[in-house]
């Protein structure tokens, strides 16, 4: 809590002052929680002062709340560009980044443990505080503004990675709240030729912690073959109309596979990394055959033009659609109950290691 406090005030977080007529105070709290390393070890003690923010109004304590937060697709394909040109990586964190975010009349209730003798005293905030609504969009405008005047450019393609610099002096920044991502080919690092890993193992125990299946016995794959079950996909989204058919809904999918591809190739572009077509695979072959034939069918029409998208990436060629067996269909690991042998042939050509198996 000392420490906690110390930073506070080196940080002139507030200044004490009496409550001006017709303002109110919101309230505060120390939050203390056990900070553990990725393997589950202990890391160190952590004692946070927090604002109530869940007493603020709308309109009167805060206008806009929204503050960007990078896609965990432009993670991915960070760190993919980082392996295969053996880029520098790493991860920062910045201590008490919330606090450098500069606020306007926010008034606190002094913390537990400091006393004045003005009863009518309070905190007059100048920075941000952990819980108050507006803090991550203070602290996100104020990191910005900084990078900016430090000669970074804000990508387009995802708000939160700056880059700075071209060839070997190139730099890549992606922003995720308070935890920063380095990457850049002007440092040297040690890296095994066969790319990186990455260990999400506290990660998968937690999840299985809170879903209760910590003390399960293990099985060979998630679902039991030759079991009927509703399709379950990475990233599920209503559709605004219901398919007609198979085809067509693979269809529906190639036109939103296609639309990420695009956003892709700006992504692609802010890294410096040059692009110029890419290999789609699709295991029903009517839906290749609507994506390749210009011609609209009777069976066709009635599907909305933007998903002919399809077409038009096809041919200018940014999208070359092949066909894949569904033998060989990577992604059905994750959709469709598969035999054993079938199962661990997927993920070991997703790359998918245990890194704790029995060697």
């Amino acid at each position: 809590m000392d420490e906690e406090i110390m930073a506070l005030q080196r940080n002139n977080t507030w200044e004490i002052v009496s409550l001006p007529l017709g303002k109110q105070a919101i309230g505060c709290k120390w939050v203390y929680k056990t900070k553990l390393k990725s393997y589950g070890s202990l890391e160190r003690y952590k004692a946070r002062l927090v604002a109530k923010g869940y007493t603020q109004q709308p309109g009167i304590d805060y206008l806009n709340t929204f503050s960007h937060v990078a896609k965990i697709t432009t993670i991915r394909t960070l760190l993919i560009v980082a392996a295969a040109n053996k880029w520098f990586l790493e991860q920062l964190d910045v201590n008490n980044g919330y606090l450098h975010g500069f606020l306007k009349e926010v008034y606190m209730l002094l913390p537990p443990g400091i006393k004045s003798s003005i009863p009518n005293d309070v905190c007059k905030l100048t920075k941000s505080l952990y819980d108050l609504k507006q803090a991550s969009r203070q602290w996100n405008e104020r990191l910005t503004s900084a990078l900016v005047q430090q000669g970074f450019q804000q990508a387009k393609s995802d708000a939160s990675l700056f880059t700075k610099g071209e060839g070997t002096s190139f730099i890549a920044l992606l922003i995720y709240v308070d935890d920063v991502v380095l990457a850049s080919p002007r440092f040297e690092v040690a890296r095994s030729p066969k790319g990186i890993n990455f260990c999400q193992r506290k990660y998968t125990l937690d999840l299985l912690k809170d879903s209760r299946f910590l003390e399960s016995k293990p099985v060979s794959t998630p679902i039991l073959p030759h079991k009927k079950l509703i399709l379950a996909q990475q990233k599920s989204k209503k559709q605004q109309t219901i398919s007609r058919s198979s085809t067509e809904a693979e269809y529906r999918a190639l036109a939103s596979v296609t639309c990420e591809l695009q956003w892709l190739t700006y992504l692609l572009t802010d890294l410096h990394i040059s692009f110029s077509s890419a290999n789609l695979y699709c295991d029903n072959l009517s839906a290749i055959k609507i994506a390749e034939n210009p011609v609209f069918h009777e069976r066709t029409k009635h599907i909305e033009i933007d998903c002919h998208i399809v077409r038009e990436k096809i041919q200018k060629g940014m999208v070359l659609l092949l066909p894949v067996s569904s033998h060989n269909q990577l992604a059905d690991c994750f959709t469709k109950a598969l035999p054993t042998s079938t199962f661990f042939s997927s993920i070991s050509k997703l790359g998918l290691q245990n890194l704790y198996a029995p060697t």
